[in-house]
């Protein structure tokens, strides 16, 4: 396993990481505490929570593992609704998104690598996404939307954007701290200018951009403007 120092990588999947905690069987805090319905509750090992998915009753999580000397390894931990059925993998690169493709459980990391949950173990995908993809829409079955950030390094350069797995579409377009999201049955983006923002409203289907106004204003939640 590669150690992480946890403020560093904090800093890093707060950039890309916007997924709020959805209604679910299980609850959790950043600190690695879990709860379910029925008021039970458990602290897991893992802290630095920033990622959920809940699926078929089952909570995936992901975080960090504090070694003794400090060091912080990123671990997946999935927890069902009565808290007795916990299991922790170990994961050499930080994963980036956890989500549903094809009827099963997938994750991302954040070199773009892709992993199928099956039989209780991540198997390496044949796909891959850009580093530090975002899934902002699963059908749960044959199609995805990714987003993927630009680097807020100026001496790297990659691709940014968002597409479609099933319907073949793609957006190019800057973002960095803005995460796209689906909002309604369209896919709000923003893309950062230097000097100012254009909104763009998207068709989920097409790929088409619906709507586009530059705005100056900021919000907390991109579904807002």
């Amino acid at each position: 396993m590669k150690k992480f120092k946890y403020l560093g990588a904090a800093m890093l999947l707060a950039l890309v990481a916007c997924k709020t905690n959805a209604v679910s069987s299980v609850t959790w805090k950043a600190d690695g505490k879990i709860a379910n319905n029925a008021g039970q509750q458990k602290q897991l090992s893992i802290t630095g929570v920033y990622d959920s998915l809940d699926y078929e009753g089952i909570t995936f999580l992901a975080g960090f593992k504090i070694a003794k000397d400090g060091t912080n390894y990123p671990q997946l931990v999935s927890a069902d609704e009565s808290l007795t059925n916990i299991k922790y993998w170990d994961m050499e690169k930080i994963p980036s998104d956890i989500f549903v493709y094809q009827k099963a459980v997938h994750m991302a990391d954040m070199d773009g690598s892709v992993y199928k949950l099956e039989k209780g173990q991540w198997q390496l995908a044949a796909t891959t996404f850009p580093p530090e993809s975002q899934v902002v829409y699963s059908d749960n079955n044959t199609d995805i939307i990714l987003c993927y950030p630009a680097s807020p390094l100026k001496n790297v350069m990659r691709e940014s954007g968002c597409k479609s797995l099933e319907n073949k579409w793609k957006l190019d377009f800057v973002w960095i701290t803005q995460q796209p999201k689906l909002c309604g049955n369209q896919l709000f983006v923003l893309e950062e200018l230097e000097s100012s923002s254009v909104l763009k409203k998207v068709d989920i289907k097409t790929g088409k951009v619906v709507f586009s106004e530059e705005i100056r204003k900021h919000a907390d939640d991109i579904c807002s403007l």
